[in-house]
């Protein structure tokens, strides 16, 4: 990958072909370490950009699965979902889950392992056959041992996993450095794989923050909703749309930030209320942009009206948010009924009222704390007005 002039310049090899690509800009969805492990910069990259990358882990490179098929779903038959997490010293698949098709007429068990990638590769091929089978009886039964099995080791790709991640880090991976997030080559060039994602980084979540990131840079906006593009104080009708419209666009996101908070909880071996830290976690960094929104927007609040400390704004600013919370929770739990890791936890799969009330106080109480500050945001665009009057 060259840098010349107004371009990059990228070969490729191609069997005994060099393939020569010419872009104004390139945007590189490869894990960082396998940048820096197969990928030739000129100009090289400075040292602490490439310190940063060898720094990354590759999400899930070193892992494998296994997928074992049956004649039949055995399991449900018996009443069992297929789930299980495992937990023993000698264990050799800690995650095991339900692989069926949507019909259940094509009937499989997939696991990830826990034994490291040096330690897969040092296993011959029927051992590791007898271990997986031993695991899955241990679970199942007796049925489980007659399974096809079909693993994959992706620690075993080179374009997969870096030399580096075939050392599995020791705890769970941190990501968003932010070295990774900057414009390279005069803004020609840009990393935007999931693990440089500031948020959710190796998740889809993280994927989809690094496609905005550089879609921000990259396309112009016909229509700016940026406050500060608007000069001096601004109409605060106009502010007000400008902020409802931000709050609309946000909403079909949450569902995502629910499900990443999910992930981590999940990840970090949490098994307590799940959904409900997850939800609270998703509504305080939404109100937490949301008041950093408002309090970027020029209003002109010296002739608005307060009437016991609330501003006659604040109504308005409040309205974009009337159904946030039941949108959200809905989908949160209709989320939670079809999909696989919360069927593990009975409460979180299908929660009680007791569990739904306590849901609906905690959001309620994020909800009280962003509408007293988002009123205090208001207050402050006037507050020298305010001081003036006292003072005379």
């Amino acid at each position: 990958m060259e840098e010349d002039d107004d371009y990059v310049i990228l070969s490729f090899r191609h069997n005994e072909r060099v393939v020569q690509v010419n872009a104004r800009h390139v945007v590189l969805a490869l894990p960082p370490r396998l940048l820096e492990e197969h990928v030739r910069f000129d100009p090289p990259l400075n040292a602490s950009l490439r310190e940063a990358m060898r720094a990354t882990h590759t999400w899930m490179a070193d892992q494998a699965k296994v997928v074992v098929a049956y004649d039949q779903a055995f399991w449900r038959e018996s009443g069992q979902s297929g789930n299980a997490f495992v937990t023993h010293e000698q264990v050799v698949l800690p995650e095991i889950f339900d692989a069926c098709d949507a019909t259940g007429e094509q009937a499989a068990l997939g696991a990830f392992f826990s034994l490291p990638p040096a330690f897969r590769a040092a296993i011959p091929p029927a051992t590791m056959a007898l271990l997986i089978s031993s695991q899955l009886v241990q679970v199942f039964d007796l049925p489980a041992e007659d399974g096809e099995q079909h693993v994959h080791d992706w620690a075993q790709e080179t374009y997969t996993c870096s030399t580096l991640d075939r050392t599995p880090p020791s705890t769970h991976p941190e990501y968003g450095n932010p070295n990774l997030r900057l414009p390279l080559w005069e803004n020609k060039l840009f990393f935007g794989g999931s693990e440089t994602a500031g948020y959710g980084g190796g998740y889809l979540e993280g994927a989809l923050e690094s496609a905005a990131r550089i879609q921000r840079t990259l396309v112009s906006d016909p229509i700016s909703l940026d406050p500060k593009a608007l000069n001096g104080p601004a109409d605060n009708t106009a502010c007000i749309a400008i902020f409802g419209t931000w709050v609309t666009a946000q909403q079909p996101d949450l569902l995502a930030t629910y499900r990443r908070h999910l992930n981590q909880y999940l990840a970090r071996q949490h098994k307590e209320q799940l959904t409900q830290r997850a939800l609270l976690d998703t509504m305080e960094q939404f109100y937490s942009e949301a008041l950093r929104q408002l309090s970027e927007l020029p209003f002109d609040t010296s002739g608005t009206g307060v009437h016991k400390g609330r501003s006659d704004l604040t109504p308005e600013v409040h309205a974009p948010f009337a159904t946030v919370h039941q949108t959200l929770i809905s989908e949160a739990l209709a989320f939670n009924r079809s999909s696989c890791a919360p069927s593990n936890f009975p409460e979180e799969h299908e929660p009680g009222k007791e569990y739904l009330s306590t849901i609906a106080r905690d959001l309620a109480a994020a909800w009280r704390e962003f509408a007293l500050s988002s009123n205090a945001v208001l207050l402050a665009k006037a507050a020298p007005v305010i001081e003036s009057q006292r003072t005379h």
